[in-house]
C-alpha cells in the first residue's frame, strides 16, 4: 500500500507542474442548479456566453448536498461539518492556512454581510453557511476575520490595486439562483464580471484564475457521481475556467469534482500542502495551455553558458518563443527552445514566453544560480519515484574542463568515467536512495550534485 501511494503522490507531482502559476485567483459561487439547468439556458445568456468564450468542466460533479460540506470541498477537501448552522472554528488544513503560510493575502466577499469580520447567521439575504471560509481557526481570529468583508469592498480595493491574492466571492439567496431565479444569477454575473475580466491579471500575459461553480445539482432527483454512478453524491453541474493561461473556447469531457478544483488552485499557487482530498485529487491540467520548462530545473546551480530548453502546450498554434534573463531578452525562436546561453555568476531568473495565434501569451520562470563549476543531473529527477535499473544522465560544465565524472550511491562509488559527460544506469534495491555525480577538473577541484529517488519493487 505504501509503494502505491508513493507512486501516487509521484504522479500528482508530475501533473502539478502543467498548472500555470498564478497570485490572482478567484472563485464565485452559486447555488443548487444541475448542468442541464444551466447549460443552453435562455434565460442565462450571459453565462451561456462564457461558457462559450472561454472554457466548460462539462463532466464535474459535486461530492455531496448540503450547503456547509459541500463548499468545504472546494476550500478544505473534505465535509469538516454537515452543520448548515454551524457557527465554529475548526481546526482544519484549508486554504487560508495555505494561502497565510506562502505569505499571499485573501479575503472573502459576500453580498449583504453587514461589516468586516461579521460571523453570525445571517443578515438580509446573506448566510453564513455559504461563506465557509470563516469557519477555520485560520481566518476566525481577531484579525484575520476582518479579511471577511461586506461585497461592496471589492470595488474599492480594485480601485487602490489592493485586491488580495485569493478571492472567494459570494452572491446573496437571491443573486445565487438558492432563492432567486436563474436569470437573476445571470444579471448579477453580467454586471459585475466585466469589471473583473478587465483587470491586468486577466489580459494576455497575465496569471488570473477565475472559477464559476455551483454547490451541487439540483436538490431532488440530481445525486449524480458521474456518468455512471447516478446516486451518492452532489450531482453534475457546470464549473467555468476562465484566465488568460486557460484553453478559449475548451469543453473538457474529463470527470471533475471539487477536490479536483481545489488541488488545481492549490498547484497554482504552489502551496506547501493541499487540504484534505485534494492532496490526492488531479489537477485540471487539461484546461491550460502552457509552457514547459525543460531544463535548467528550477532552483538549479548551473556552469556558464546555460543549456536552456522549454516546450509549449497550446490549443492554438504557437507562432514565437523568447527567452528572457534577468529580463532582458536573450533568445527569439519557433514553438520550442533549445540553446546555450552565457551568464554571469550568481542568481538568475529565466522566463520563456510564448505567443499563440489566438492572442494568448504564456509563460513560465525557473530560477538558477550560475557558479564556475556545475554538474548538471539530467536523471533521475529529484524525488523521482523509479524502478532499477536506474538511468544516471548528467554533465559538467565550467570554466576549468572536467576530466572525470564518479556516481556515489549512498556513499558508494558504483561508477567512474571519462569527460565532462556520463550516461549509465544503476542497479538500486527497493527502497530510497541517495544519488551524488561527482565532476573533477583539470585543477583537480570537486563539484557535485546529489538527487534522491524512491526504487519500487518491478
Amino acid at each position: 500500500m505504501t509503494k502505491f501511494w508513493v507512486l501516487l503522490f509521484a504522479l500528482s507531482s508530475l501533473a502539478s507542474a502543467q498548472i500555470p502559476r498564478s497570485k490572482h485567483v478567484w472563485l464565485i459561487t452559486q447555488e443548487n442548479h444541475s448542468y442541464e439547468s444551466v447549460i443552453g439556458n435562455a434565460g442565462m445568456p450571459y453565462y451561456n456566453s462564457l461558457a462559450t468564450k472561454y472554457a466548460l468542466a462539462a463532466q464535474y460533479d459535486s461530492e455531496q448536498h448540503s450547503s456547509v460540506p459541500a463548499l468545504m470541498w472546494l476550500v478544505a477537501g473534505q465535509p469538516v461539518t454537515s452543520n448548515n448552522n454551524t457557527t465554529a472554528c475548526f481546526n482544519t488544513n484549508n486554504v487560508v492556512r495555505q494561502v497565510l503560510a506562502k505569505p499571499l493575502t485573501w479575503k472573502s466577499y459576500p453580498v449583504d454581510l453587514p461589516y468586516a469580520g461579521f460571523l453570525g447567521l445571517s443578515n438580509l439575504n446573506y448566510v453564513r453557511r455559504h461563506n465557509p471560509l470563516i469557519d477555520f481557526t485560520d481566518a476566525c481570529t481577531a484579525v484575520q476575520k476582518l479579511n471577511s468583508v461586506p461585497f461592496g469592498q471589492l470595488a474599492l480595493d480594485m480601485a487602490a490595486n489592493n485586491a488580495p491574492n485569493y478571492i472567494y466571492i459570494t452572491p446573496n439567496l437571491d443573486e445565487d439562483a438558492h432563492d432567486g431565479t436563474l436569470a437573476a444569477a445571470d444579471v448579477w454575473l453580467s454586471k459585475h464580471l466585466p469589471t473583473i475580466l478587465a483587470r491586468p491579471e486577466f489580459k494576455p500575459g497575465g496569471d488570473g484564475l477565475l472559477f464559476i461553480v455551483w454547490d451541487e445539482g439540483n436538490l431532488t432527483g440530481d445525486n449524480r457521481c458521474s456518468t455512471t454512478a447516478t446516486s451518492g453524491c452532489g450531482g453534475r453541474i457546470a464549473t467555468l475556467v476562465i484566465g488568460p493561461q486557460v484553453k478559449p473556447q475548451y469543453k473538457s469531457t474529463v470527470r471533475y469534482s471539487h477536490k479536483n478544483l481545489l488541488r488545481t488552485v492549490c498547484d497554482a499557487m504552489a502551496f506547501a500542502s493541499c487540504p484534505g482530498a485534494g492532496a490526492t485529487g488531479q489537477p485540471m491540467a487539461d484546461f491550460f495551455n502552457t509552457v514547459k520548462a525543460i531544463a535548467p530545473l528550477d532552483n538549479a546551480k548551473v556552469a556558464s553558458p546555460v543549456h536552456v530548453q522549454a516546450t509549449t502546450s497550446n490549443s492554438s498554434p504557437v507562432t514565437a518563443m523568447q527567452i528572457y534573463v534577468d529580463n532582458v531578452l536573450r533568445y527569439q525562436g519557433k514553438s520550442k527552445v533549445n540553446t546555450s546561453l552565457a551568464m554571469s555568476l550568481g542568481p538568475r531568473y529565466i522566463v520563456a514566453p510564448s505567443w499563440d495565434k489566438a492572442g494568448g501569451i504564456h509563460k513560465t520562470g525557473v530560477h538558477v544560480t550560475v557558479h564556475a563549476q556545475a554538474v548538471t543531473i539530467r536523471s533521475p529527477m529529484p524525488d523521482a519515484t523509479v524502478t532499477s535499473p536506474v538511468p544516471v544522465v548528467a554533465t559538467a560544465d565550467g570554466v576549468s574542463p572536467v576530466q572525470t565524472m564518479q556516481i556515489y550511491v549512498d556513499g558508494t562509488l558504483t561508477y567512474k568515467g571519462d569527460g565532462n559527460a556520463l550516461n549509465t544506469t544503476q542497479q538500486l534495491t527497493p527502497g530510497k536512495h541517495s544519488i551524488v555525480v561527482e565532476a573533477t577538473d583539470q585543477s583537480g577541484a570537486v563539484t557535485r550534485s546529489r538527487s534522491t529517488v524512491n526504487v519500487l519493487t518491478p
